[in-house]
C-alpha cells in the first residue's frame, strides 16, 4: 500500500477529497472518477517554468470534464491525471486515455515559459 503523506492542507484536503469519493463509491454504488487536474491558467499558457510540465489547455480541460460526465456508469471508482501533451510530462495519463478516451490537443510546448 502506497503511504499517502501530504506536504499541507491543500494536499491533505484533496487527499481527503478523493478517500470521500471512494466511501460513496463502495457504500452507495456511485460512479466517482476524481481527476487530478494540471496548472490551468486563463492566459492558457504556462505562467512559470515549473508549469512547462503541467500544463493543461482550456481544450484539454474541457475535453476531460466531459469525458467524465459522459464515462461509463459501471466505472465504480477512479482517480486519474488531466495534463496536455507537455515535453516534460511527469504524469501517467494512460488511463485517463484508456478508460475516458482522453486524447490531448494542446502542448506546453509551443506555448513555454522561459527563464528570465
Amino acid at each position: 500500500c502506497d503511504q499517502i503523506r501530504p506536504q499541507a492542507l491543500y494536499g491533505a484536503t484533496k487527499v481527503w477529497g478523493e478517500a470521500l469519493g471512494r466511501h460513496f463509491s463502495d457504500e452507495y454504488g456511485m460512479s466517482v472518477i476524481c481527476v487530478r487536474i494540471g496548472s490551468v491558467r486563463k492566459e492558457n499558457r504556462p505562467m512559470r517554468v515549473r508549469e512547462n510540465a503541467i500544463y493543461l489547455g482550456h481544450r484539454d480541460i474541457s475535453q476531460m470534464l466531459h469525458r467524465c460526465i459522459d464515462a461509463d456508469a459501471a466505472i465504480d471508482y477512479e482517480v486519474v491525471f488531466a495534463v496536455s501533451d507537455n515535453k516534460w510530462n511527469y504524469r501517467d495519463i494512460s488511463r485517463s486515455k484508456e478508460i475516458l478516451g482522453y486524447i490531448p490537443e494542446d502542448s506546453a510546448d509551443t506555448k513555454l515559459c522561459e527563464l528570465p
